[in-house]
């Protein structure tokens, strides 16, 4: 977890992927200026700056600074350089940015295309589910793939435990969510349901 990491990063205060592997604990335990702090950390000591930018641009996106997270998109531009997981990762800050300003279809056109590039990807996966969500549509497989992802995103562990309530599945993706996020934007709704598991 992050305190393992912190520790190799005492060690190692220059080592680029040791910043990213920390900024993107913190993203999965919805710290999100904190990794937006350590990408932009990971950049000044030499990771690849397309790839700082886009993982800040979305740490700022889950923490609702979607001026601040198109500026690290345009950072990432300027960067140049490709890769289908970065090109996913911009389109799930856009679609942020989209369903924020209740632009439901532009944010599900935006989904729609980083699925394309990253089927599998938790944030991915987590945005289609808001997605569908807010446009009155049932959101529980993508919960539930981005809750089970390779790089799961606990916030979806804990939006489908509110969603399933407290059976076998429910009570699993509480114990998921406070256990990565025990301080997280949904924990009150989400220990309601723990407290309701046997």
């Amino acid at each position: 977890g992050v305190s393992a990491v912190r520790g190799a990063l005492s060690r190692a205060k220059r080592d680029a992927g040791l910043h990213l592997a920390i900024g993107r604990l913190y993203l999965q335990g919805e710290q999100y200026s904190r990794a937006a702090l350590s990408f932009r950390q990971a950049r000044r000591v030499g990771a690849d700056a397309k790839r700082a930018h886009v993982m800040t641009a979305l740490a700022q996106a889950y923490g609702r600074k979607f001026k601040s997270a198109l500026k690290s998109l345009e950072s990432a531009d300027e960067a140049g350089g490709s890769d289908a997981q970065l090109t996913a990762w911009a389109r799930v800050v856009r679609a942020r940015e989209e369903l924020a300003n209740d632009r439901k279809y532009a944010a599900g056109s935006q989904a729609g295309r980083a699925a394309k590039l990253a089927p599998k990807d938790a944030d991915v996966r987590l945005i289609q589910a808001e997605v569908a969500e807010a446009r009155g549509e049932n959101a529980a497989s993508h919960l539930r793939a981005a809750a089970n992802a390779m790089v799961p995103m606990p916030p979806a562990a804990g939006y489908l435990a509110i969603k399933l309530g407290p059976n076998v599945e429910g009570c699993e993706m509480a114990r998921r969510y406070l256990r990565a996020a025990p301080r997280g934007k949904i924990q009150r709704e989400v220990r309601e349901v723990q407290k309701q598991c046997k």
